[in-house]
């Protein structure tokens, strides 16, 4: 009984987690980027 409720529980948590994870690491290089580029250009305007 343990692993037929297990089975269900997982295969749905384990399935969308690694497109989460992927989704959420790409904002953050994404957003990271933006910062930089906006930093880089405030520095290089103020230069």
């Amino acid at each position: 009984m343990p692993s037929k409720l297990n089975a269900p529980a997982t295969s749905p948590i384990t399935r969308p987690n690694p497109v989460i994870c992927a989704g959420a690491l790409s904002r953050l290089i994404w957003a990271a980027g933006a910062l930089l580029v906006l930093w880089l250009t405030v520095h290089w305007a103020l230069s």
